[in-house]
């Protein structure tokens, strides 16, 4: 059985390997513990969404120009003991993320530091668009687009 060494301090392994980093206590991908987490955010998504199974598959389906059903969507989340213990495609991520509005999904794989990069980068795009809005309302505009003028 091969081990490998990660060190916290540089995230490299013991053989000099930047590829391999992750973070400490993360499931490693592909893993029982990292199915898991895939299969309770597909919940939560949903769950969160506030729109019927039959409205996100619906979406889904003229996303991917492919049929996805409710029964799809419940046997992806169901326990993989049970029945056929499907996995959700990644090529679908996007698409349910888009239909639930929820994106936790697209950030599981994500590092400690790449989740942190983005988050910044969130915080400053809502930032942005707050500030613009200010200069909007100070100039008596409330549409982003400038008006046309007619002659």
């Amino acid at each position: 059985m091969t081990t490998k060494t990660i060190f916290a301090d540089t995230g490299e392994n013991a053989s000099g390997n930047r590829a391999d980093r992750v973070p400490q206590n993360a499931p490693i991908l592909g893993t029982p513990c990292f199915e898991r987490l895939v299969r309770r955010s597909l919940w939560e998504g949903l769950r969160s969404s506030g729109k019927p199974r039959t409205e996100i598959a619906r979406r889904m389906t003229e996303a991917l120009r492919r049929p996805v059903t409710v029964a799809m969507l419940a046997d992806f989340i169901r326990s993989p003991r049970k029945k056929r213990g499907l996995r959700f495609p990644a090529a679908w991520v996007p698409s349910f993320c888009d239909a639930t509005g929820n994106c936790n999904l697209r950030r599981l794989p994500l590092t400690d530091e790449e989740r942190a990069a983005l988050e910044v980068g969130e915080w400053l795009v809502r930032r942005l668009k707050n500030e613009a809005q200010k200069l909007m309302k100070a100039e008596g505009r409330q549409n982003p687009r400038p008006s046309k003028r007619r002659k």
